[in-house]
């Protein structure tokens, strides 16, 4: 009989535990989702990165297609060349340039890919030699 009564008074929750419950609840999700926004933010680094090793391994390719004579005449290392159409941010440059000296044998090349990633400046560097035939 005693646990008939007891059971009897006790309704449900009230209104404060409730609002308690809600706001842990709450606080819980919050962090989780805060965690999702850096998750999500570092898979941006990494996709940027090897799309932008790929767009300089294919100017790589194209240098060491074109003539040993022709290379330097060719390819300008005081030009910033505009990256488009890629997934990487607008302003991306791509750089070659001769390190060591020019018109040497085997001529050294590097191809640089430059892009600005919130208040960071990335970039990725690729070096060869080319020898003339």
């Amino acid at each position: 009989m005693k646990i008939k009564v007891i059971l009897k008074r006790q309704q449900g929750f009230t209104l404060m535990e409730s609002l308690v419950a809600l706001s842990i609840l709450l606080i819980s999700i919050t962090g989780t989702l805060g965690l999702f926004t850096i998750g999500f933010r570092t898979l941006v680094v990494p996709k940027h990165l090897t799309v932008a090793t790929n767009i300089a391994r294919a100017k790589m390719a194209e240098i060491k297609n074109t003539s040993f004579e022709s290379i330097t005449a060719t390819y300008d290392p005081e030009v910033d060349y505009p990256v488009e159409n890629s997934s990487l941010p607008d302003g991306t440059i791509l750089n070659i340039s001769y390190p060591g000296v020019e018109g040497a044998d085997p001529l050294a090349i590097s191809v640089a890919v430059s892009w600005q990633e919130d208040d960071n400046l990335r970039n990725i560097e690729l070096l060869t030699s080319v020898v003339s035939p």
